[in-house]
């Protein structure tokens, strides 16, 4: 039986690529908090939340998305676009959150 391995488009992989990145750059950015308070003796534990949360979530994700933008055929396609859709909607809901942070931090402010 001759099947044709999925192959991604050029565009696609580039939206592979780009999202990602931006997976991976919100992964590297939510390490902040634990780094700025690695020995800091008033430091209860809870800078790393947001690490725990990222490692489990965003890094596999931005890596099954980079390494279908860098196949970009075979069957590593099809779990590259889950985790494209899937670290998408990470990525809106992060957005979402930050955005209503900074609105009730512009409530208490004024």
């Amino acid at each position: 039986m001759d099947q044709t391995a999925p192959t991604a488009s050029p565009i696609l992989r580039a939206v592979f690529a780009v999202a990602g990145l931006a997976m991976l750059a919100l992964w590297i950015v939510s390490l902040i908090p634990a780094f700025q308070n690695w020995n800091n003796p008033q430091e209860n534990g809870f800078s790393f939340v947001p690490g725990f949360w990222g490692t489990i979530t965003l890094l596999p994700f931005g890596v099954m998305t980079l390494t279908g933008a860098a196949i970009g055929h075979g069957r590593l396609v099809p779990p590259a676009k889950l985790a494209l859709r899937l670290g998408c909607i990470m990525l809106v809901i992060v957005a979402l959150l930050e955005g209503f942070r900074r609105f009730l931090i512009g409530l208490d402010t004024g």
